[in-house]
């Protein structure tokens, strides 16, 4: 491409991101990340859940977690959407971390929806057997 004179653009870096990612090579998605941002190619909603879900995929949920991704979202003036939210969900419950994932939830409903994503919702009350206090899980019926 760049021997062409053709420019990657964000559209480009999400693919390869996301290849990297289904591939495991979450170093790989991350350097391209860093490459993008140091280029002034603006990351989307795309390019933050998909290596969300590429470190969740790969068990390191709380590593996703760690890097508080939304706020790094927020200061490059990404809003998080639903998907953000559910492949973080969904982590956490893969991982049995159930009471935590709920409290993610609520927060997420309390800052962003003024309505429940069925997806993220699905998620949690598959994973009731995993919390310790059932008066949350009420909340979801």
């Amino acid at each position: 491409m760049v021997v062409n004179r053709i420019s990657p653009d964000v559209v480009t870096y999400n693919s390869l991101i996301y290849g990297f990612c289904i591939m495991g090579q979450l170093k790989e998605a991350f350097d391209l990340f860093k490459d993008m941002v140091l280029k002034h190619i603006n990351p989307t909603n795309y390019t933050f859940n998909v290596l969300v879900d590429g470190l969740c995929k790969e068990g390191k949920v709380k590593e996703a977690k760690d890097i508080d991704i939304f706020n790094t979202m927020a200061n490059r003036g990404v809003t998080p959407d639903v998907r953000s939210y559910t492949v973080m969900i969904n982590g956490l419950c893969k991982i049995k971390m159930a009471d935590e994932a709920m409290n993610f939830f609520i927060g997420c409903l309390i800052k962003h929806f003024n309505e429940t994503e069925r997806g993220s919702k699905k998620n949690l009350i598959e994973s009731k057997s995993n919390f310790k206090n059932l008066k949350l899980l009420e909340f979801l019926k």
